[in-house]
């Protein structure tokens, strides 16, 4: 009985002192001085057209984005990507991969042999 009490208290103390920590994080924040001249609505308006137009980065890092109309046919969007996994330019986790010229040159000129090869050839 004496071990359960011991733990019992130790497990109090525990989330007392963790309770207090997490609670003057969050009072340490003064937002007397924070004053804003903006609607709420413009603000969203705002981010919306930022978002839209590709100039907010998503994760840690900004990408570069190559610009696409779209036209591209599955089998060439689909050697475009076996290209850039061979040539190790898809990112992987946190490690962002910055592509050569040479290397964007390779992954078109797959893109187009795609449209060149049989259409018999079943994926």
């Amino acid at each position: 009985m004496n071990k359960l009490t011991t733990l019992a208290t130790a497990v109090v103390a525990a989330v007392g002192f963790s309770t207090s920590a997490l609670a003057q994080e969050v009072t340490q924040w003064d937002r007397t001085d924070t004053v804003s001249t903006a609607l709420r609505s413009d603000v969203s308006a705002q981010a919306a057209a930022a978002l839209k137009a590709g100039q907010i980065a998503h994760g840690e890092a900004s990408r570069f984005v190559i610009e696409s109309d779209g036209t591209k046919s599955r089998a060439q969007v689909k050697a475009e990507t076996r290209a850039a996994q061979r040539l190790g330019l898809i990112d992987q986790g946190e490690v962002s991969v910055v592509s050569t010229p040479e290397q964007i040159a390779q992954v078109h000129a797959a893109g187009l042999r795609a449209l060149d090869a049989p259409i018999a050839r079943a994926n």
